[in-house]
Protein backbone atom coordinates (compact mmCIF):
# COMPACT_ATOMS: atom_id res chain seq x y z
CA UNK A 1 0.00 0.00 0.00
CA UNK A 2 1.29 3.58 -0.48
CA UNK A 3 0.93 6.16 1.59
CA UNK A 4 0.04 8.72 -0.92
CA UNK A 5 -1.33 8.31 -4.92
CA UNK A 6 -2.00 11.64 -6.81
CA UNK A 7 -3.66 11.60 -10.05
CA UNK A 8 -2.44 13.96 -12.80
CA UNK A 9 1.26 14.53 -13.28
CA UNK A 10 0.90 18.45 -14.70
CA UNK A 11 3.24 20.68 -12.61
CA UNK A 12 0.86 20.47 -9.65
CA UNK A 13 0.84 16.76 -9.65
CA UNK A 14 4.25 16.47 -10.29
CA UNK A 15 5.51 19.11 -7.95
CA UNK A 16 3.28 16.99 -5.09
CA UNK A 17 4.59 14.10 -5.76
CA UNK A 18 8.11 15.52 -5.88
CA UNK A 19 7.97 16.60 -2.41
CA UNK A 20 5.94 13.98 -0.84
CA UNK A 21 8.93 11.54 -2.01
CA UNK A 22 11.29 14.02 -0.85
CA UNK A 23 9.68 14.00 2.89
CA UNK A 24 10.08 9.50 2.35
CA UNK A 25 6.32 8.88 1.77
CA UNK A 26 5.62 5.84 -0.27
CA UNK A 27 4.22 8.10 -3.54
CA UNK A 28 2.55 6.88 -6.81
CA UNK A 29 1.90 9.27 -9.70
CA UNK A 30 -0.70 8.34 -12.21
CA UNK A 31 -1.41 10.31 -15.07
CA UNK A 32 -3.40 9.57 -18.28
CA UNK A 33 -1.01 11.59 -20.66
CA UNK A 34 -4.99 13.74 -22.31
CA UNK A 35 -4.32 15.78 -25.33
CA UNK A 36 -4.37 19.28 -24.27
CA UNK A 37 -2.62 19.34 -21.08
CA UNK A 38 -1.67 23.03 -19.52
CA UNK A 39 1.97 22.16 -18.33
CA UNK A 40 2.71 20.97 -21.65
CA UNK A 41 2.11 23.89 -23.71
CA UNK A 42 2.13 26.95 -21.08
CA UNK A 43 4.25 30.03 -21.45
CA UNK A 44 5.81 30.00 -18.48
CA UNK A 45 6.32 33.51 -17.23
CA UNK A 46 6.74 34.13 -13.53
CA UNK A 47 6.12 37.55 -13.16
CA UNK A 48 2.86 38.35 -11.13
CA UNK A 49 3.74 41.32 -9.12
CA UNK A 50 2.66 43.83 -11.88
CA UNK A 51 -1.00 42.45 -12.19
CA UNK A 52 -3.70 44.41 -12.56
CA UNK A 53 -5.98 41.30 -11.19
CA UNK A 54 -7.92 42.55 -8.04
CA UNK A 55 -8.06 39.29 -6.19
CA UNK A 56 -6.12 39.46 -3.46
CA UNK A 57 -6.14 35.32 -2.78
CA UNK A 58 -4.93 35.04 -6.14
CA UNK A 59 -1.97 37.45 -5.95
CA UNK A 60 -0.76 35.73 -2.68
CA UNK A 61 -0.45 32.52 -4.36
CA UNK A 62 1.33 33.64 -7.23
CA UNK A 63 3.43 36.07 -5.70
CA UNK A 64 4.95 33.41 -2.53
CA UNK A 65 5.07 30.84 -6.19
CA UNK A 66 7.38 33.03 -7.50
CA UNK A 67 9.32 33.41 -4.63
CA UNK A 68 10.11 29.74 -3.94
CA UNK A 69 11.18 29.07 -7.65
CA UNK A 70 15.12 29.36 -6.98
CA UNK A 71 15.14 27.62 -3.19
CA UNK A 72 13.12 24.82 -5.54
CA UNK A 73 15.12 24.82 -8.26
CA UNK A 74 18.01 24.88 -5.99
CA UNK A 75 16.98 21.48 -4.45
CA UNK A 76 16.29 19.52 -7.89
CA UNK A 77 20.24 20.73 -8.68
CA UNK A 78 20.81 18.99 -5.46
CA UNK A 79 19.06 15.85 -6.55
CA UNK A 80 21.22 16.15 -10.11
CA UNK A 81 18.11 17.57 -11.90
CA UNK A 82 19.86 20.67 -13.68
CA UNK A 83 17.80 20.67 -16.77
CA UNK A 84 14.68 22.49 -15.37
CA UNK A 85 13.91 25.07 -18.08
CA UNK A 86 14.36 27.81 -15.39
CA UNK A 87 15.92 30.96 -16.13
CA UNK A 88 16.14 34.42 -14.00
CA UNK A 89 16.22 36.17 -17.79
CA UNK A 90 14.10 38.95 -16.01
CA UNK A 91 11.29 40.83 -17.87
CA UNK A 92 9.56 44.33 -19.57
CA UNK A 93 6.55 46.24 -19.15
CA UNK A 94 6.85 48.20 -22.23
CA UNK A 95 5.13 51.66 -22.53
CA UNK A 96 4.02 54.47 -25.31
CA UNK A 97 4.56 57.08 -23.12
CA UNK A 98 5.88 58.71 -20.07
CA UNK A 99 3.23 58.91 -18.13
CA UNK A 100 1.84 55.31 -17.96
CA UNK A 101 5.71 54.66 -17.01
CA UNK A 102 5.63 56.69 -14.50
CA UNK A 103 2.90 55.02 -13.10
CA UNK A 104 3.55 51.69 -12.98
CA UNK A 105 7.14 52.49 -11.71
CA UNK A 106 5.51 53.61 -8.81
CA UNK A 107 2.86 50.74 -8.32
CA UNK A 108 5.94 48.49 -8.46
CA UNK A 109 8.38 50.48 -5.70
CA UNK A 110 5.19 49.77 -3.78
CA UNK A 111 5.07 46.21 -3.98
CA UNK A 112 8.57 45.74 -3.78
CA UNK A 113 8.30 46.58 -0.30
CA UNK A 114 6.37 42.99 0.49
CA UNK A 115 8.27 41.30 -1.97
CA UNK A 116 11.53 42.10 -2.21
CA UNK A 117 12.38 39.00 -4.50
CA UNK A 118 10.83 41.64 -7.62
CA UNK A 119 14.52 42.86 -7.69
CA UNK A 120 15.87 45.91 -9.38
CA UNK A 121 13.01 48.42 -11.29
CA UNK A 122 14.62 50.48 -13.89
CA UNK A 123 12.83 52.23 -16.39
CA UNK A 124 14.92 52.37 -19.74
CA UNK A 125 14.97 54.63 -22.97
CA UNK A 126 13.71 53.36 -26.48
CA UNK A 127 17.70 52.57 -27.02
CA UNK A 128 17.69 50.38 -23.89
CA UNK A 129 14.33 48.99 -24.39
CA UNK A 130 15.31 47.78 -27.86
CA UNK A 131 19.11 47.01 -26.96
CA UNK A 132 17.35 44.26 -24.42
CA UNK A 133 14.47 42.41 -27.38
CA UNK A 134 16.02 44.00 -30.67
CA UNK A 135 12.79 42.82 -32.42
CA UNK A 136 10.30 46.03 -30.55
CA UNK A 137 9.94 48.63 -32.89
CA UNK A 138 11.62 52.23 -31.62
CA UNK A 139 8.56 53.34 -29.54
CA UNK A 140 8.41 51.70 -26.40
CA UNK A 141 10.08 52.42 -23.34
CA UNK A 142 9.84 49.93 -20.57
CA UNK A 143 9.88 49.54 -17.09
CA UNK A 144 12.79 45.99 -16.36
CA UNK A 145 11.97 43.86 -13.74
CA UNK A 146 15.22 42.44 -13.02
CA UNK A 147 13.41 39.37 -10.93
CA UNK A 148 11.56 37.81 -13.51
CA UNK A 149 12.11 34.65 -14.75
CA UNK A 150 10.45 32.17 -17.44
CA UNK A 151 9.99 28.87 -17.40
CA UNK A 152 9.78 25.68 -20.02
CA UNK A 153 7.05 23.78 -18.08
CA UNK A 154 7.25 20.52 -19.94
CA UNK A 155 10.69 20.50 -18.88
CA UNK A 156 10.10 21.56 -15.00
CA UNK A 157 7.67 18.69 -14.96
CA UNK A 158 9.77 16.14 -16.39
CA UNK A 159 12.45 17.06 -13.85
CA UNK A 160 10.19 16.74 -10.96
CA UNK A 161 9.10 13.54 -11.75
CA UNK A 162 12.94 12.36 -12.46
CA UNK A 163 13.23 13.98 -8.98
CA UNK A 164 10.61 12.00 -6.98
CA UNK A 165 11.68 8.79 -8.81
CA UNK A 166 14.49 8.97 -6.90
CA UNK A 167 12.94 9.46 -3.81
CA UNK A 168 10.97 6.13 -4.51
CA UNK A 169 8.11 7.51 -6.30
CA UNK A 170 6.39 5.16 -8.66
CA UNK A 171 5.11 6.76 -12.14
CA UNK A 172 1.92 4.96 -13.98
CA UNK A 173 0.15 5.86 -17.16
CA UNK A 174 -3.21 5.10 -17.57
CA UNK A 175 -6.52 6.24 -16.51
CA UNK A 176 -7.43 6.32 -12.47
CA UNK A 177 -10.91 5.86 -10.99
CA UNK A 178 -11.66 6.13 -7.76
CA UNK A 179 -11.49 2.87 -5.32
CA UNK A 180 -14.25 3.20 -2.74
CA UNK A 181 -15.05 1.65 0.73
CA UNK A 182 -18.30 1.71 2.20
CA UNK A 183 -19.43 3.93 -0.47
CA UNK A 184 -17.48 7.09 1.44
CA UNK A 185 -14.00 6.89 1.86
CA UNK A 186 -11.82 6.34 -1.37
CA UNK A 187 -9.20 3.70 -0.55
CA UNK A 188 -6.93 4.21 -3.57
CA UNK A 189 -7.70 4.33 -7.20
CA UNK A 190 -7.38 1.58 -9.87
CA UNK A 191 -5.67 2.34 -12.79
CA UNK A 192 -5.10 -0.41 -16.12
CA UNK A 193 -7.44 -2.55 -14.53
CA UNK A 194 -5.51 -2.83 -11.18
CA UNK A 195 -5.93 -1.52 -7.66
CA UNK A 196 -3.36 0.48 -6.24
CA UNK A 197 -4.24 1.13 -2.61
CA UNK A 198 -3.29 4.14 -1.11
CA UNK A 199 -3.75 6.27 2.52
CA UNK A 200 -4.73 9.59 0.86
CA UNK A 201 -5.46 9.76 -2.43
CA UNK A 202 -4.93 13.80 -4.02
CA UNK A 203 -6.20 15.07 -7.35
CA UNK A 204 -4.57 17.41 -9.68
CA UNK A 205 -6.15 16.60 -12.79
CA UNK A 206 -6.87 19.66 -13.68
CA UNK A 207 -9.78 20.54 -16.07
CA UNK A 208 -10.37 16.43 -15.79
CA UNK A 209 -10.40 16.94 -12.47
CA UNK A 210 -14.32 17.76 -12.26
CA UNK A 211 -14.95 14.64 -14.14
CA UNK A 212 -13.49 12.47 -11.67
CA UNK A 213 -14.86 13.80 -8.18
CA UNK A 214 -18.35 14.08 -9.69
CA UNK A 215 -17.92 10.06 -10.38
CA UNK A 216 -18.10 9.83 -6.68
CA UNK A 217 -20.56 12.83 -6.08
CA UNK A 218 -18.26 16.07 -5.36
CA UNK A 219 -18.49 18.95 -7.72
CA UNK A 220 -15.77 21.50 -7.61
CA UNK A 221 -15.67 24.73 -9.12
CA UNK A 222 -13.61 23.70 -12.25
CA UNK A 223 -13.89 24.97 -15.66
CA UNK A 224 -12.08 25.07 -19.03
CA UNK A 225 -10.28 27.89 -20.52
CA UNK A 226 -7.94 26.92 -24.14
CA UNK A 227 -5.39 29.07 -24.32
CA UNK A 228 -3.49 29.46 -28.02
CA UNK A 229 -0.15 30.46 -28.79
CA UNK A 230 1.96 31.03 -31.55
CA UNK A 231 5.62 29.85 -31.68
CA UNK A 232 8.48 31.51 -34.25
CA UNK A 233 11.64 30.65 -34.53
CA UNK A 234 14.40 33.40 -35.15
CA UNK A 235 17.38 32.52 -37.60
CA UNK A 236 20.71 33.15 -36.52
CA UNK A 237 19.41 34.82 -33.41
CA UNK A 238 21.02 34.45 -29.65
CA UNK A 239 17.48 34.69 -27.70
CA UNK A 240 18.80 32.64 -24.85
CA UNK A 241 19.05 35.81 -22.31
CA UNK A 242 16.43 37.76 -23.91
CA UNK A 243 13.65 39.27 -21.12
CA UNK A 244 10.03 38.41 -21.22
CA UNK A 245 8.31 41.45 -22.73
CA UNK A 246 4.74 42.22 -21.04
CA UNK A 247 2.64 44.85 -23.02
CA UNK A 248 0.24 46.56 -21.27
CA UNK A 249 -2.77 45.00 -23.28
CA UNK A 250 -2.36 41.64 -21.56
CA UNK A 251 -0.42 39.82 -24.32
CA UNK A 252 3.13 38.66 -24.16
CA UNK A 253 6.45 37.74 -25.84
CA UNK A 254 8.72 34.96 -24.23
CA UNK A 255 11.78 33.93 -25.73
CA UNK A 256 13.84 30.51 -24.90
CA UNK A 257 17.29 29.74 -26.61
CA UNK A 258 18.30 28.58 -30.24
CA UNK A 259 15.77 31.57 -31.73
CA UNK A 260 12.89 30.35 -30.22
CA UNK A 261 10.13 32.93 -29.69
CA UNK A 262 6.66 32.36 -28.01
CA UNK A 263 3.73 34.83 -28.51
CA UNK A 264 0.42 34.59 -26.77
CA UNK A 265 -2.19 34.22 -26.19
CA UNK A 266 -5.82 33.76 -26.50
CA UNK A 267 -8.43 33.09 -23.71
CA UNK A 268 -11.47 31.24 -25.42
CA UNK A 269 -13.31 29.86 -22.20
CA UNK A 270 -14.96 26.30 -21.80
CA UNK A 271 -13.78 24.24 -24.55
CA UNK A 272 -11.67 21.66 -24.71
CA UNK A 273 -11.20 21.17 -28.46
CA UNK A 274 -7.54 21.59 -29.39
CA UNK A 275 -7.87 22.61 -33.01
CA UNK A 276 -6.18 25.74 -34.17
CA UNK A 277 -7.84 28.46 -34.87
CA UNK A 278 -5.97 31.20 -35.72
CA UNK A 279 -9.12 33.89 -36.13
CA UNK A 280 -9.76 33.44 -32.52
CA UNK A 281 -5.45 34.16 -31.79
CA UNK A 282 -5.74 37.08 -33.86
CA UNK A 283 -8.80 38.49 -32.32
CA UNK A 284 -7.65 38.57 -28.87
CA UNK A 285 -4.52 40.70 -30.21
CA UNK A 286 -7.19 43.96 -30.68
CA UNK A 287 -6.67 46.38 -28.19
CA UNK A 288 -9.35 47.19 -26.21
Amino acid sequence: MKDCVVIGAGILGASTAYHLAKKGMKVALVDKKHTGQATEAAAGIICPWLTKRKNSSWYRLATQGAKYYPTLIDMLSEDGEVETGYSKVGAINIFTTEEMLDRKYKVAEERKKDTPEIGTLSKLTVDETQQLFPLLSGEYNALHISGAARVNGAALRDALIRGAAKYGCEFIQGEASFIKENDDDVKGVYVNREALLAEKTIVAGGVWAKQLCESIGISVDISSQKAQILHLQLPNQDTNQWPVVMPPYGQYFLAFGSGKLVIGATQENNTTHTRVTMGEFMKSWKKP
